[in-house]
């Protein structure tokens, strides 16, 4: 994913679900045949975007291979869209689930599951941090998923005019994904360094009256820069194509300052794969992550996103001195 995204190749396509101006959504979904079959007795939710989310969030984990690295109970922070229409409560079920998906052995105590959308999994990075860096617990694991294949979700946002289509000139392509992360605390074979994340609140967001002034996001990435020694020389962002993102990032990076690097690049992997949602914050940090291990960015590295609602996030990514 890194190479495609750093050539900027195309997952988008056109598939045969259909606008009600009659043309077809564009977007980016995984083939059928690249996710696992929910055996019996996973799940008893019916939605079947919340099951889709189960078969991403099952390749995530199998990719990450956390059964093999981790023996002791491990604290889960899952990360979920905001408004996702179950029959009940998914939080401790979907902590199950997971238990069930992987024979992960969870600890139950710290555990928690999220519903903050683009921006989430910076609030479920911040908690899985501190509790590691405090020395609470040894590893914690921080994921996100989500997926656009569902046509009541497809619809409202069509009929809020959200959705690229051919009639709307500020809109996002949708996509589907699921990120993760094994979080454990810095020692001599670290090969990437993750500052404490910064998460704030905005009170003018997406679905907001008020003018949007850009203090949340503001305020979650100068928290992210705090520690820094040196300027950020790259951002990895959440932008989807939408307008409203822009214009709070571009009020944003206006006030950071001397944290961020004159000749900084900024790259916006949503043109590749699609707005991932709730998947977005751990597929960034992931993201930058590996680039910044296989040398293809400079660092410190920026990641941030900002939810529809409230939430905004962001962390910075080094290599240590002793590595660079």
């Amino acid at each position: 994913m890194s190479a495609a995204v750093q050539a900027g190749i195309s997952t988008l396509k056109t598939y045969d679900y259909i606008a009600s101006t009659g043309e077809p959504y564009r977007m980016s979904i995984l083939p059928d045949e690249c996710l696992p079959e929910l055996q019996d007795g996973i799940t008893n939710q019916t939605s079947y975007r919340y099951r889709r989310m189960l078969q991403l969030l099952a390749v995530a984990l199998e990719q990450l291979k956390i059964s093999e690295k981790v023996t002791s109970p491990t604290p889960c922070f899952i990360n979920l869209p905001e408004k996702l229409s179950l029959r009940k409560t998914v939080a401790p079920q979907t902590l199950q689930e997971i238990n069930r998906l992987t024979g992960l052995s969870i600890d139950w105590l710290h555990s928690r599951v999220y519903h903050q959308g683009r921006a989430g999994g910076y609030s479920a990075l911040a908690d899985a941090y501190r509790l590691v860096s405090e020395g609470v617990v040894k590893t914690a694991l921080v994921a996100g998923v989500d997926s656009c294949r569902c046509l009541k979700t497809l619809g409202t946002w069509e009929s809020e005019g959200r959705l690229l289509l051919s009639h709307v000139g500020d809109g996002f392509l949708p996509g589907e994904g699921a990120g993760c992360l094994l979080l454990s605390a810095a020692d001599e074979n670290s090969k990437v360094i993750l500052d404490p994340p910064g998460v704030s609140q905005e009170e003018a967001h997406y679905y907001s009256d008020q003018v949007c002034r850009g203090d949340g996001l503001t305020a979650a990435m100068l928290a992210a820069c705090d520690q820094l020694n040196s300027p950020v020389q790259q951002i990895i962002c959440g932008l989807n194509g939408e307008h409203s993102p822009t214009k709070e990032w571009g009020v944003a990076v206006s006030r950071l300052g001397d944290k961020l690097d004159d000749n900084a690049s900024i790259m916006h992997p949503a043109d590749c794969y699609g707005d991932i949602g709730a998947a977005t914050a751990p597929v960034l940090v992931a993201l930058s992550a590996y680039m910044l291990e296989q040398g293809d960015v400079e660092g410190p590295v920026l990641t941030w996103s900002a939810s529809d609602y409230e939430t905004r996030g962001a962390v910075a990514l080094s290599i240590p001195k002793s590595v660079s």
